[in-house]
């Protein structure tokens, strides 16, 4: 309404503890930690069929929080 753009950020290459979501993601497709981020774990991204509605339900609430677009990192 005062004509700002607001865009929502998620990682959607790596697994993030303290995400609301975390509980959601399984222990098979859960790497090794980041390097530069030691709370961090590399997801195998090659697992769609697990990954897809994690991240359909991430995309759904930036809708719901009235993000204007999302960068998915």
């Amino acid at each position: 309404r005062k004509g700002k753009i607001v865009i929502c950020y998620f990682s959607a290459g790596t697994y993030e503890p303290w995400r609301p979501d975390a509980n959601q993601f399984p222990q098979e497709i859960i790497g090794n930690t980041l390097s530069e981020w030691q709370d961090e774990k590399w997801l195998n991204i090659k697992q769609l069929d697990v990954l897809a509605p994690i991240m359909r339900a991430r995309l759904d609430l930036a809708v719901k929080k009235g993000c204007d677009g999302v960068e998915p990192d």
